[in-house]
């Protein structure tokens, strides 16, 4: 049932990833979509290389992506806390 659990959470995370890569393709900052996948993952881990940055118009994306990645995270992470306790 974790293991189950784990692999739904990655999938979410892996969506909303994705989601946000075609969010910048759509609004014009990126135009392919190997590099907007790449920043929009870094992006959303808080990782943030800045090897890739955003034109002036679109950098407010960024910290956007990097805040809903760290919510997503903490409550990806409420949740298995959660169902680990209940299970255990």
């Amino acid at each position: 049932m974790i293991v189950t659990a784990v692999l739904f959470v990655l999938l979410v995370q892996t969506v909303l990833v994705w989601l946000w890569a075609s969010v910048f393709i759509l609004v014009g900052a990126f135009d392919m979509l190997e590099p907007a996948l790449y920043f929009a993952l870094v992006s959303f881990t808080t990782v943030g290389f800045g090897d890739i940055t955003l034109a002036p118009e679109w950098r407010l994306l960024s910290g956007l992506t990097a805040a809903n990645g760290f919510l997503s995270f903490g409550w990806s992470t409420a949740y298995m806390v959660e169902l680990v306790r209940r299970t255990a």
